[in-house]
């Protein structure tokens, strides 16, 4: 006889009047089996797993135990906010001592008695404590669980909260859970102008060594999100599956939605498989996306110098490289190095080290500064080498046949390639986060081509690449103490690159 308008305007009092109790129906859904391998992976590299449900708290700290966002071997502190018999509002911590627990547990969780039964009767393996909270008048209010009367000062227990203002607690000795009502009071304390300092940063704390969040509304969520964030270089990523998701999917620096439903407009991510393993590929790839995009960075601007290097020395003897010496190198060697530097596959493993996110850092400077000097070195030796040589003759020799013809234009070319190839095995090779160089087809292909033509110049040009490139011919012996020099150099290069990542990144 009801019709829906009429239901929704009734008090449930009425509508449960003069029903037989029947039974509780007991609903369990179960934890996905990729889920517990997929929080260990993010828990050994170092990633902080936090739960954010909308279910109750002890269902949420089930649920953390056996997924392993919980450690069942630490008590909890468990708030929730409750009303005291004077109206006031208060947040009650329960601490549990044992995670122990049973479907009938949960089931008290969640009845009407259950505040007034924690009062009167106290339980077996939790105790509750109310931290008090009034805008007007903060404090911190122990209260023995077996009281009647919450507000009594005369109860108060003599016994502390593991933290308290002096802030010498470690935290890490306990795990919390908040529930959305008492997070936001939480917060409201912790950016009232009137709370005390020590008592925001303590609360504050417990918040960000909170592992389970439960009964949270889609603001709560968006709340809890920025609030990690504000922390010191806390990067929030989001798995979220529904509509009560979509504010923290699009306020989290990633968002990862798990459907294609209403979670996928917000989140800058969608996956089709049901759940959290794409969290993990999403990672790695970025991780290795984020290396690759700083290592193309250094290897142009690398390639940038090396050409300004040789532009220079050849300068110095009025010559310069020809046309099709600067096409070849651009066109056949650092172009084809450059799009295939960027097929390097994402590492299978996560891995607990982090990528520098900052283009203008220490590590990023220092690699290009120190690799730049290292090839002015190499090209300058050269040249000098070069001139010390019996058989050396100046470029006048050959000015009636070209103006940019001359011994300086043919060594400075073969150093030249020889370097663009180091800079392309330097910032390929020994990255955590990328696939070895060796599952970089393209890239072995490039390189092999280079090489090719690196040995035809050295041991036996033929006439026409001598005619276009305007070369010049070069005892063999030079030629190969160039190649050893060059060598030499990538090894130099590879010793500082690895000294930079162990020691700046």
């Amino acid at each position: 006889d009801f019709c829906h308008e009429k239901v929704r305007q009734s008090k449930r009092a009425d509508l449960e009047d003069g029903l037989t109790f029947l039974g509780f129906i007991v609903m369990e859904n179960m934890i996905k089996p990729e889920t517990n391998l997929c929080l260990k992976k993010l828990q050994d590299a170092e990633f902080a797993t936090i739960m954010a449900t909308g279910d109750n708290g002890l269902t949420a700290i089930s649920v953390g135990r056996n997924c392993g966002i919980i450690d069942t071997h630490k008590p909890a502190y468990v708030a929730d906010k409750v009303t005291c018999s004077n109206g006031k509002k208060v947040v009650k911590w329960t601490v549990i001592s044992s995670f122990e627990l049973d479907t009938e547990e949960i089931i008290k969780e969640n009845t009407k008695e259950n505040f007034e039964d924690n009062k009167t009767n106290g339980s077996s393996n939790s105790d509750s404590y109310d931290l008090s909270y009034d805008s007007q008048d903060y404090h911190e209010i122990l209260i023995d669980p077996k009281c009647g009367n919450r507000d009594e000062k005369s109860n108060l227990v003599s016994e502390k909260f593991p933290w308290d203002e002096k802030l010498n607690c470690d935290f890490n000795q306990y795990e919390y859970a908040i529930s959305g009502a008492a997070f936001e009071m939480l917060l409201k304390e912790i950016y009232n102008p009137n709370t005390p300092q020590a008592k925001a940063e303590m609360l504050k704390r417990i918040v960000l060594h909170t592992k389970v969040f439960s009964r949270m509304s889609p603001d709560h969520k968006a709340m809890l999100v920025n609030e990690l964030q504000k922390a010191k270089d806390h990067m929030v990523a989001m798995c979220g599956d529904g509509a009560n998701d979509c504010k923290a999917l699009k306020a989290a620096d990633v968002g990862l939605s798990l459907s294609e439903a209403e979670a996928s407009i917000a989140a800058p991510f969608t996956s089709k498989i049901p759940n959290i393993s794409p969290i993990i590929k999403l990672f790695r790839e970025g991780r290795a996306s984020l290396v690759t995009s700083f290592q193309l960075f250094k290897f142009i601007a690398l390639t940038s110098l090396i050409q300004f290097t040789s532009t220079i020395s050849l300068y110095s003897v009025i010559s310069n490289l020809t046309s099709w010496q600067y096409l070849f190198v651009d066109l056949f060697v650092v172009f084809p190095s450059y799009f295939t530097m960027s097929k390097h596959g994402a590492s299978k493993d996560l891995g607990n080290k982090t990528p520098i996110s900052k283009l203008i850092s220490s590590s990023v400077l220092t690699s290009v500064i120190l690799q730049a000097l290292i090839q002015v070195v190499v090209q300058v030796s050269c040249i000098l080498l070069l001139r010390q040589q019996s058989w050396y003759v100046s470029r006048d020799t050959y000015i009636h046949q070209s103006k940019l013809r001359c011994m300086e234009n043919s060594v400075i070319f073969l150093v030249s390639i020889i370097l663009y190839m180091n800079a392309v095995l330097m910032y390929s090779y020994g990255s955590t986060f990328r696939k070895p160089i060796s599952t970089n087809k393209l890239m072995i292909g490039g390189l092999a081509f280079s090489v090719t033509f690196t040995c035809v110049i050295i041991l036996n040009p033929p006439e026409y690449f001598t005619s276009l490139f305007e070369l010049v011919e070069i005892p063999l012996d030079f030629k190969m103490k160039i190649v050893q020099i060059t060598i030499a150099s990538l090894g130099v290069s590879m010793i500082v690159e690895k000294f930079i990542r162990k020691y700046l990144e």
